[in-house]
Order: structure tokens, then C-alpha cells, then sequence
């Protein structure tokens, strides 16, 4: 039998700052944390046709910093 993998699951966090520096400069910072789960992957147990060549066993991770300093 035949399945189609299902929808991959995530979560995200993040956490910022913004602040103008006078009348032409604006910072931002920002992190962030994603969580994966569920994401589609080769079937490693796959013997033949009947298996599913692909599953959702997958996890995953996503994190980081972005800085952003713009003159206007």
C-alpha cells in the first residue's frame, strides 16, 4: 500500500529590536529559533515496491541572528 507523507510540522520563536537613531538612521535585530518535525525522508526500511519510498521522520533546526541598519 502506497502513502502519501504527510504535512511537515514547525514551530518559531523570535525575538527583536528596533530603535531610530536620530531622523535618517533605524537598527533592527532580531533572532530566531524554528523547529521542524515531521519532514519527508528517504524510507531507510525500504525493501520493495510495497514500502513507502518516502516518510515522515525528519526533524530539523533553524536558528539565527538578522542585523539590519538602514539611512534613510
Amino acid at each position: 500500500m502506497h502513502r502519501r507523507p504527510c504535512e511537515v510540522f514547525s514551530a518559531r520563536a523570535a525575538l527583536g529590536w528596533e530603535q531610530d537613531a536620530g531622523e535618517a538612521v533605524h537598527a533592527e535585530i532580531e533572532g530566531f529559533y524554528k523547529q521542524f518535525s515531521d519532514l519527508i525522508v528517504g524510507n531507510p526500511e525500504f525493501t520493495s515496491m510495497d514500502d513507502s519510498f518516502f516518510v515522515n521522520d525528519g526533524v530539523g533546526r533553524a536558528y539565527g541572528v538578522e542585523v539590519m541598519l538602514r539611512h534613510d
